[in-house]
């Protein structure tokens, strides 16, 4: 059983695992309210120099502010570049 927090999520197994499947699918992570009512947060990952996972870096911020369309273009660019310099400093090489 999938714990439920306050909040829109996946509330069972099988939604979680497509929730996944999509994160991977789309190189990002979303927490839309999950976490917290009127909290939004977007991550990516960084990797190291084999393509691994091996950290993630996340923006916050109240839906009040920014709309869950900027997050996914202009927040998420920039996170993105930001991340692939991370990586890069772990010696990961895009391919």
């Amino acid at each position: 059983m999938v714990a439920v927090r306050p909040g829109i999520q996946p509330t069972s197994t099988s939604a979680l695992q497509e929730e996944l499947a999509l994160t991977r699918q789309r190189g990002y992570a979303l927490d839309l309210q999950e976490h917290s009512l009127g909290l939004q947060c977007i991550a990516v990952p960084v990797l190291n120099l084999h393509s691994q996972c091996v950290a993630a870096i996340s923006v916050s911020c109240p839906l009040a502010t920014i709309s869950t369309e900027m997050l996914e273009t202009e927040v998420l660019e920039q996170l993105r570049e930001t991340g692939l310099k991370i990586s890069a400093a772990m010696g990961y090489i895009r391919p």
